[in-house]
């Protein structure tokens, strides 16, 4: 018998003990009974056997990812949230079949010297400020460094604020990115997610744009975060559990090797700041 510590997912109940059969890994997620419900719930940890009698857990094909977690723990401790409640923000991965797409040949803009030079000095860091007036060209500079991600076999994150996400820009990016492109949104169906994530699952989609909620995604590989328009107050969620995206980006800078680039043309002052001091 395997003891874990389950904490249930869209219930404040604190976490809870119980058996299975068999071992599962942290991140896993299981199905608990609960006051006469059955509940999803995050495995924790494992631990020793209690002293009362547990119920059994039922397990499903769906994990959180190692960033998610440690994202998720992250938020819990700093923001002083309820830990199930912070779990519940989170879309859990399943393992399928990869989809054998042939391999897509960005088509690029050619940069300039400027552009060239500032893309390579964002290379040598894990988190930087990308600071330039609106058509400075910051676009064409995310869109190399997305490429090259994609290159190295690993996905990207494409932060947007609520109302960045133009017509214009879809189809820029569409035109480029083609079929590894995805897009996350409050705006999508139920169907239209569900085809989503089986894209995102199949690794079709390797490359998310999207507003907040995208980071709490389960990207595999995650090699690069763009957040555009860093200054937008719409990366904030003021609701329980509160949160800034930014910061988490910058977080998991730190520990994982993904690349985070913070843009914008009207930094805000806490980002500038950091810039000044060298502490991105």
């Amino acid at each position: 018998m395997f003891y874990h510590l389950i904490a249930p997912l869209k219930n404040k109940t604190p976490p809870l003990t119980y058996f299975s059969k068999e071992r599962h890994l942290k991140g896993a997620l299981v199905n608990i009974h609960l006051r006469n419900k059955t509940l999803l719930g995050v495995v924790l940890e494992e631990v020793s056997k209690p002293s009362f009698e547990c119920l059994e857990l039922e397990k499903t094909p769906y994990f959180l990812l190692p960033f998610q977690i440690e994202l998720a723990l992250f938020i819990a401790q700093y923001y002083s949230a309820n830990l199930s409640s912070v779990l519940s923000l989170f879309t859990p991965f399943k393992e399928c079949d990869l989809v054998g797409l042939e391999k897509i040949e960005p088509v690029l803009n050619m940069l300039s010297q400027t552009q060239t030079n500032a893309l390579k000095e964002l290379q040598k860091h894990s988190a930087s400020l990308l600071f330039g007036d609106t058509g400075s060209g910051k676009t064409e500079i995310y869109m190399h460094a997305i490429a090259q991600t994609l290159e190295q076999k690993k996905s990207a994150l494409l932060l947007v604020p609520e109302i960045a996400l133009t017509p214009q820009m879809q189809q820029r990016l569409k035109r480029v990115f083609k079929e590894n492109l995805g897009l996350w949104h409050s705006k999508l169906s139920q169907n239209q997610k569900k085809q989503f994530l089986e894209k995102l699952y199949s690794q079709e989609i390797k490359l998310v744009v999207g507003t907040r909620s995208a980071l709490f995604l389960p990207l595999k590989e995650l090699g690069l975060i763009i957040v555009d328009e860093e200054h937008d107050f719409s990366y904030k969620s003021h609701q329980s559990p509160m949160y800034n995206a930014r910061d988490l980006c910058l977080y998991l800078s730190h520990k994982f090797p993904i690349q985070v680039i913070l843009g914008s043309a009207t930094p805000s002052l806490n980002s500038y700041q950091r810039f000044k001091d060298k502490a991105l």
